[in-house]
């Protein structure tokens, strides 16, 4: 079970079949977007949006906490699919999530204009996705995206010359957190510690927060 964080409460899987498991199951998991996304739960947006979900860890933990909210779930890996599935029979959230394969931008048609978080992690996928000019609904919504960095190109900058003009951006840094340490824990050394938080990031990767100035008037 989740021991902390946001999603304190959430019964996990044995194990995780992408990315690290440790740092989820003590709830410091990307601890930089903790605030963030207790914004998303006060929200209380009609449609979350979730592409490149993985093991359904952000998709089941915002299911339960946001229950009036269609939460929608897409994975090009059948194995990610099929752990979000499973993680959401193990939380009775298996009714409140659609999971689905490849997300392709013209998918963005079906959504309503306003009331939309859009959550986005696909390994430098977002710069061809992420485009308010092909795609006219992202100038609408809310989007929660991981940048993943080029050297010829930085994704940051693409993503604010894109919403510059439609959405208040914020970048948040990943960091290795303090995180208090069950007492099983407490007595490792330092490094032991430290892999205990670490997420097996190689490289920065920023998320960009993108608020619409529609929906955020007073911004």
């Amino acid at each position: 079970m989740v021991q902390g964080g946001p999603f304190a409460g959430m019964t996990l899987l044995p194990s995780s079949k992408e990315g690290c498991y440790l740092p989820k199951l003590l709830g410091c998991y990307e601890s930089a977007l903790h605030e963030e996304w207790r914004r998303v739960i006060r929200k209380r947006y009609s449609t979350i949006v979730n592409i490149g979900c993985a093991d359904g860890y952000y998709a089941v933990g915002l299911a339960r906490l946001m229950p009036d909210t269609r939460i929608l779930a897409y994975d090009l890996s059948a194995e990610a699919r099929e752990s979000c599935r499973g993680l959401a029979r193990l939380n009775n959230m298996e009714a409140r999530i659609e999971i689905g394969g490849e997300f392709k931008g013209a998918d963005f048609a079906q959504f309503p204009v306003k009331g939309v978080c859009i959550i986005c992690d696909i390994e430098g996928g977002e710069r061809e996705l992420l485009d308010p000019q092909q795609y006219p609904t992202l100038k609408h919504a809310d989007i929660l995206v991981e940048m993943h960095q080029i050297t010829s190109h930085k994704t940051d900058s693409l993503i604010n010359k894109r919403f510059e003009s439609t959405h208040h951006i914020t970048i948040i840094d990943s960091t290795l957190p303090a995180w208090p340490l069950p007492s099983v824990l407490k007595d490792c050394d330092e490094l032991d510690k430290m892999l205990a938080v670490w997420e097996w990031r190689v490289q920065p990767t920023p998320w960009a927060i993108l608020l619409s100035k529609e929906q955020h008037q007073s911004g």
